[in-house]
């Protein structure tokens, strides 16, 4: 629910710019990136997101601890997400059947100027 509310609390965010941090909203967790690409497409702005890792930082160790380090990740997967005034939340994106990019089925956003993360241990 708190990703949720992250998603469409998008008054006050930077203009994304390539380099920036990104935080990818999943479903529960949260996860670090980095935008590795900005366009706009018509109306709607699109990024493109570079998943980054983390560790486990000095205060933390077992499952339940929130303490990470973010490491930057040149290999990590890439994820498009886009954002358009008819929907004022950026929203993850893929490539349908024709090539075109299309909203994706899944639950996930993006909270771009910080990265952060968050593991729900629960599920």
């Amino acid at each position: 629910m708190i990703n949720d509310i992250l998603a469409v609390s998008t008054n006050n965010q930077p203009v994304p710019v390539v380099g920036m941090p990104a935080t990818i909203l999943q479903t529960l967790d949260r996860l670090p990136g980095t935008i590795v690409g900005v366009e706009r497409v018509g109306k709607q702005i699109i990024v493109s997101v570079r998943q980054d890792e983390y560790q486990a930082g000095p205060n933390g160790g077992e499952m339940g601890h929130q303490d990470w380090v973010i490491v930057p990740d040149h290999g990590g997967p890439i994820y498009t997400f886009g954002f358009s005034a008819k929907s004022p939340r950026w929203r993850r994106l893929h490539r349908n059947e024709n090539g075109r990019l299309a909203l994706s089925g899944s639950n996930t956003g993006l909270r771009i100027g910080e990265a952060s993360v968050y593991r729900c241990w629960e599920f």
